[in-house]
């Protein structure tokens, strides 16, 4: 499923989206729905926000089984952030101070695009050295913690890719998989989503959004 499809009429292949290879049990979707909860509550009292949110929370973690840490911990932090970022951004946009949004108002969300390019940077400042941005971070959040959340994988992917400027048919060449670049192009897309949700937050700060100054350790 990560590779790419044959070529039809002369078009190029389209690289097809990756499936997890495993799924939540409806005991663990039931577990991570209340961890989920409790921790959108700490952002919004709207019973429609945290549910939401909670809701939001575990399909991006069903979505990203693959490119998340497998131990409960790790799983348990994850659906706690995606949760709270979700909460307070969607109860920032449905609770302003003043109509129109002329106050506590919050800029557009980024596009992917846009994002993948912070993520790319916030990845190589954190582990080349500490400049303006690692002030920042180490201000705003444990990064630390945060890219715990992620696979051994995923991070090995990002650091090679965003660290180490390695191109996507040299990872192949050096992972000694047999993979074709394409299928590294797929697994870095997944693993930059990931990486986009679980930094949602710090995002948000870098785009100038800093209404929400709270610890948000977990």
């Amino acid at each position: 499923m990560n590779g790419s499809g044959p070529e039809k009429n002369g078009e190029p292949p389209r690289y097809r989206a990756a499936v997890p290879s495993t799924k939540l049990t409806p005991t663990q979707i039931q577990h991570f729905l209340a961890v989920a909860r409790k921790a959108a509550s700490a952002k919004s009292r709207d019973p429609e926000v945290i549910e939401e949110a909670a809701n939001h929370a575990v399909s991006q973690l069903e979505l990203s089984l693959d490119v998340v840490s497998t131990g409960n911990s790790e799983r348990d932090g994850w659906v706690k952030v995606v949760a709270r970022n979700h909460a307070r951004r969607t109860g920032a946009k449905l609770h302003r101070e003043l109509p129109m949004g002329r106050a506590g108002s919050r800029p557009p969300r980024m596009s992917d695009e846009a994002a993948d390019e912070r993520v790319a940077l916030l990845i190589g400042e954190l582990h080349v050295g500490a400049g303006s941005l690692g002030s920042l971070v180490a201000d705003q959040i444990d990064f630390e913690m945060r890219w715990s959340l992620l696979s051994s994988e995923t991070r090995a992917l990002l650091h090679a890719k965003h660290v180490e400027g390695m191109s996507s048919k040299e990872m192949a060449r050096d992972r000694g998989r047999g993979e074709s670049a394409g299928t590294i192009d797929n697994k870095l897309s997944a693993s930059r989503k990931a990486a986009r949700i679980v930094f949602e937050d710090l995002l948000d700060q870098m785009q100038g959004d800093y209404g929400d100054e709270e610890d948000d350790s977990i």
